[in-house]
């Protein structure tokens, strides 16, 4: 027996709930399955893509890689080109570069040393989708111009 339970966590829960296992954010979503003490969180982060002169927003899970996100979601991520000679996400090409709009710092994990090497030179707002993984809302451009 299963029950969905959206909202804020509360500490009144039974204590052989690990603790570690549930999301402290407001939205968090737990899955609580009954008789055991397992319990599996999914916290929902919205990701405005802008894609040229279309913009639509996608839910992706907290953790979630942003390329895989990106190419679930069916989003053109690569240019023409990358579409042909792209790494399959192992933070080789740098053909998976996003432009990060809002909350730059926060949406995403830090910066790799293979990530910034690839983006040397580059805005400090661009980063390689393969080597992000979404932690919080933001806002992205795909296919960055570099004036």
């Amino acid at each position: 027996m299963a029950a969905f339970v959206s909202g804020s966590v509360s500490s009144s829960w039974n204590s052989n709930v690990s603790k570690s296992a549930v999301c402290k954010r407001e939205r968090a979503a737990v899955l609580m399955v009954f008789g055991s003490d397992t319990v599996a969180t999914a916290k929902k982060c919205t990701v405005r893509v802008e894609e040229g002169n279309k913009t639509r927003e996608i839910q992706v899970d907290a953790g979630k890689n942003l390329r895989r996100a990106l190419l679930d979601a069916k989003v053109d991520l690569y240019t023409l080109g990358g579409k042909f000679r792209n790494c399959g996400g192992n933070g080789a090409c740098g053909t998976c570069v996003v432009e990060v709009l809002e909350n730059p710092y926060g949406g995403v994990t830090p910066m790799t040393t293979k990530e910034t090497f690839l983006l040397t030179g580059k805005p400090n707002t661009w980063r390689l989708a393969c080597r992000a993984e979404v932690t919080s809302d933001l806002a992205i451009r795909t296919k960055p111009k570099q004036n």
